[in-house]
């Protein structure tokens, strides 16, 4: 793969806030490990179970943990924390300021769901829910004023959305355990395939965390592959154009500090 060099630096500065450890049974840190990003303030924002589990709130100042919210997922810029809670009856949707502590409940849906992913502002929400269809994934998306209900046949894991939430970024998950990406276009619901800026180039490898620019413009996702290589598939979200850069990084990145 061929490396753009120019965004190396970019890259750089994008990876650095993300520190992390995984547990000693492989699994990333994205998922199971400790992650901490420090915003621009005097608060650090630390999740010890994963990028979907509690977010603790801690002051740079004095060293003392402020709060804890529930599992939920922290927008690109670091300004809503959302959260889906179980409640009788239904499932309740919260917008947390995780600098504040300050909460605004949403609304309440019926039915089991769980957040996916939220745009870098935090005011648009995709959720999921599973069980309703056999086969298939059902996931809703709720825009400031409006909700649309998407369903897709086979097997998708939403990644982001595009700045002004006309599409959604997908993995599409194969039974064989292989995957291609997907972006899906609200407007006309239509699939189409992510375009790689090489063409004929075919992407393989594990992903192993990723980071969102704060303006909700690239999509930066680390990846191994199966003989100890590494390379960022850094997604323009705005023109959905993918660029594979290789890395000089190699081993198991899995179980690496």
């Amino acid at each position: 793969m061929k490396g753009m060099r120019r965004l190396l630096p970019l890259l750089a500065l994008a990876l650095i806030p993300f520190p992390a450890t995984a547990h000693a049974d492989g699994c990333p840190p994205s998922i199971c490990g400790t992650t901490s990003f420090a915003p621009p303030g005097s608060s650090l924002f630390v999740f010890p179970n994963g990028r979907q589990g509690p977010l603790h709130v801690y002051d740079l100042r004095g060293g003392s943990r402020r709060f804890v919210l529930p599992h939920g997922i922290l927008s690109a810029d670091g300004r809503a924390f959302v959260s889906a809670v179980p409640v009788r009856g239904g499932t309740r949707l919260f917008r947390f300021d995780p600098r504040t502590g300050g909460v605004r409940a949403l609304r309440t849906v019926p039915g089991v769901w769980s957040i996916a992913v939220v745009s870098a502002d935090g005011r648009r929400i995709a959720r999921f829910t599973s069980g309703k269809y056999a086969k298939g994934t059902t996931f809703t998306v709720d825009d400031p004023g409006r909700s649309q209900a998407i369903h897709l046949a086979g097997s998708y894991e939403l990644e982001s959305f595009s700045p002004d939430g006309r599409r959604l970024f997908l993995i599409h998950w194969h039974r064989t355990g292989s995957y291609d990406l997907q972006q899906y276009d609200r407007t006309s619901a239509r699939l189409s395939p992510t375009r790689l800026d090489e063409p004929d180039e075919k992407m393989e490898g594990q992903a192993q965390g990723a980071v969102q620019k704060r303006d909700g413009s690239w999509l930066y996702t680390l990846y191994a592959k199966a003989d100890g290589a590494t390379f960022v598939h850094a997604l323009n979200l705005r023109t959905g154009l993918a660029h594979c850069i290789d890395l000089p990084l190699r081993g198991d990145l899995s179980i690496a500090g």
